[in-house]
């Protein structure tokens, strides 16, 4: 599958962008040819002249969106505009990026990503990184993979740390370990976190334009996952080795699988693909939170036959566990 990433990044009201000098003078003489003064036009396009000014002597790149709508004014085409595109970059970051305006994607490789990401992710739209946390190696390797294939990412550029749950940890030896695991070159930094009772690793790519990016992109992605059982599989995928238990209960005969998530919108997206894939659910209310319970033989069988909890191998072969010593 390919996709027009600057078309989609153009939805965003937070990018900027750095516009090859020949065509922001090209666009310059457009407007005086169309308005007779560029004061005249920032008027009319309600446009202050001041950042009109910026724009022209590349002060500071305008955003995407009100570039793409001031071209349009004129005439001149969306494509022609993209070609003329140096670089991208947003209010909060000093450096740019560029990247090809046209990707082809792992259908499944990015569905299940998307899933792990929504489940285990900050997704906050105050956060301008994308990070995520977990115990699991599995996991963590999984999405370094998924960000080296979204966004042609280095993995030895990205910021990695350690959290040990035992404060007299040894920093040298969490560090090669880490490496070793996830096989990258550096960690950033090892810290001890009380709360925690496993080592947890950290994992942030903060470049917020791939944000941005990935904000977008997980909209448009949503659109065609429900439309293909194949994807909507490799989500739920992501979703339960992100957020996803396994409970089997030794006195009584009761096994369920269980994930919950404050996001409304994105349960009700779930319960559709559950909906889809015919795997009966209960739903609970907890406050801002919604827990979704998965339980029954057939049920689970159905999660095992999907891949069951993905890159979570531990949560997997307990799903197994669970099925296999299963009571009605």
């Amino acid at each position: 599958m390919k996709l027009d990433l600057y078309k989609l990044i153009s939805k965003s009201d937070l990018v900027r962008i750095s516009v090859k000098k020949e065509f922001r003078n090209y666009v310059k003489d457009e407007l005086k040819d169309k308005f007779g003064t560029l004061k005249q036009a920032s008027k009319e396009l309600k446009i202050s002249f001041v950042t009109f000014q910026n724009w022209w002597l590349g002060r500071r790149g305008p955003l995407l969106k009100d570039w793409l709508n001031l071209c349009k004014e004129l005439d001149i085409s969306e494509d022609k505009c993209f070609k003329n595109i140096e670089s991208f970059y947003s209010n909060n970051q000093r450096y740019s990026i560029m990247f090809s305006r046209f990707k082809g994607f792992d259908e499944k490789l990015l569905a299940e990503g998307i899933g792990l990401y929504i489940a285990e992710g900050v997704t906050s739209k105050n956060s301008n990184e994308i990070s995520l946390s977990n115990t699991d190696f599995g996991v963590l390797k999984f999405y370094i993979k998924w960000l080296e294939h979204c966004f042609d990412i280095d993995k030895n550029e990205l910021n990695i740390y350690v959290y040990s749950h035992d404060e007299n940890f040894n920093k040298n030896d969490l560090i090669e370990k880490w490496s070793k695991k996830l096989d990258v070159s550096r960690i950033n930094g090892v810290y001890h976190y009380k709360k925690s009772t496993k080592e947890c690793g950290l994992i942030v790519c903060s470049k917020s334009i791939l944000r941005y990016l990935l904000d977008e992109l997980i909209i448009e992605a949503k659109v065609f996952i429900k439309k293909d059982k194949r994807l909507v599989h490799a989500y739920l995928r992501g979703i339960l080795a992100g957020e996803g238990h396994v409970y089997i209960d030794k006195n009584r005969p009761i096994r369920y699988v269980e994930f919950g998530l404050k996001n409304k919108d994105e349960i009700e997206f779930i319960i559709g693909l559950l909906n889809i894939l015919g795997i009966n659910f209960s739903k609970t209310e907890k406050l801002n939170f919604t827990n979704i319970v998965i339980c029954c033989k057939e049920n689970l069988e159905k999660l095992i036959n999907n891949g069951s909890f993905g890159s979570n191998e531990e949560r997997t072969l307990k799903l197994i566990k669970a099925y296999n010593s299963y009571k009605k």
